[in-house]
């Protein structure tokens, strides 16, 4: 996780369009844009089914409950909006399900010949993918999660920026870390602003 980096606007359109076009594209673009934009760890994304996304009219829910780190509490759950974006991706995958005979409430949302998909077939879907449009692999698979880490960080001090710790604060729940300093160690790619603000002070002696 530490020293991974999370994805660029523009590498996350490609990545998406790419996905659109290969087989069983419909589950692997829903995998990528969700995880994206919840901040879904692969464990809790391999465990999604049609019930966590879907209302009892088949509508497609405004929110996604993923539980907490470590936690024992039946009820113990993060909730995080599904972006419109999102939505169109679950759409069209939940189609696709259904034309395939997989319509129940309990069926998981993302499988490979008629099985959940495991963390190996992503790392390696996603790895191959990498290759394929000459991205950094340093993105590995936790690009995802890192992702929605900077947006969310970035939003929250946006609103806040005469308080440092407000954004924190905030990406951490959003993440559903039990301590700070988990926090702290997903935005480590923050480092490389530091190191540029630093750098421009230079800027100040160049006659």
């Amino acid at each position: 996780m530490s020293g991974m980096l999370p994805y660029s606007d523009k590498n996350i359109i490609r990545i998406s369009e790419y996905f659109e076009n290969i087989y069983n594209g419909s589950m692997w673009n829903c995998l990528f844009i969700t995880g994206c934009s919840t901040g879904a760890r692969i464990s809790e994304l391999i465990n999604l089914k049609r019930s966590d996304v879907l209302d009892k009219n088949c509508q497609i829910k405004n929110s996604v409950k993923l539980p907490k780190l470590k936690t024992r509490k039946e009820n113990d759950f993060r909730i995080i909006p599904l972006s419109k974006k999102n939505k169109q991706a679950l759409f069209i995958h939940l189609q696709v399900m259904e034309k395939n005979g997989f319509a129940f409430d309990e069926d998981f949302l993302f499988t490979v010949k008629n099985d959940v998909v495991c963390y190996d077939q992503i790392y390696r879907k996603f790895r191959a993918t990498y290759q394929k449009l000459q991205i950094a692999t340093a993105h590995g698979t936790h690009g995802m999660r890192k992702t929605f880490a900077k947006k969310i960080y970035l939003y929250y001090r946006a609103l806040n920026p005469h308080d440092p710790l407000q954004p924190l604060i905030q990406t951490q729940r959003a993440l559903g870390h039990a301590k700070l300093e988990t926090t702290l160690n997903y935005l480590d790619f923050l480092l490389n602003d530091l190191s540029e603000a630093v750098c421009s002070f230079d800027e100040i002696f160049c006659f």
